[in-house]
């Protein structure tokens, strides 16, 4: 089955004559690819990392860390002469001694862990482009020097194989 469609897309080639389309060579300078891996690479996690950082600080700066806390509650015996007990909790976190300048410069410490977290990986993205951009140069170059170093081989035989 696989094999009949594959033909039958080769027949279609063949028949109506789709060309392939060629793409013209990309000619960039080191910024440029620079600027091209960093448009890629920033990504939503990135992005997510900062923004839950700024939430956690934000958070943090509240003056009450979390929302009071009730809870009742019945209960009713047998025995003769006890009522009905009524049971009313109210509960509520405080800090004290420093505990809340604490927590937000904690919050600050971590939001500025991730933007220099995130400053951290572009400088690595951009060293590691420039790194094989420049690498890419010696490369061509490379190639280069052994087609000269080739043509000058096939040269000196060449002459060689005449003086004989």
């Amino acid at each position: 089955m696989r094999r009949t469609a594959w033909l039958w897309a080769l027949m279609f080639n063949m028949c109506f004559g789709t060309s392939p389309v060629g793409a013209a060579p990309v000619r960039l300078d080191i910024e440029a690819a620079v600027d091209r891996a960093l448009a890629v690479s920033r990504s939503k996690t990135d992005k997510t990392r900062i923004e839950l950082a700024q939430a956690n600080l934000e958070r943090s700066k509240a003056l009450l860390p979390s929302n009071p806390f009730f809870s009742g509650g019945a209960q009713h015996t047998t025995q003769s002469g006890i009522g009905p007990n009524y049971v009313f909790l109210l509960s509520q976190e405080f800090e004290i001694a420093g505990q809340r300048t604490k927590r937000i410069e904690a919050a600050t410490q971590g939001l500025e862990k991730a933007i220099w977290e995130v400053k951290s990986a572009e400088q690595n993205l951009t060293a590691t482009v420039k790194l094989a951009f420049v690498q890419a140069l010696v490369d061509a170059d490379r190639v280069t020097l052994a087609r000269q170093k080739a043509d000058f081989a096939n040269e000196l035989t060449g002459q060689l194989e005449q003086r004989k």
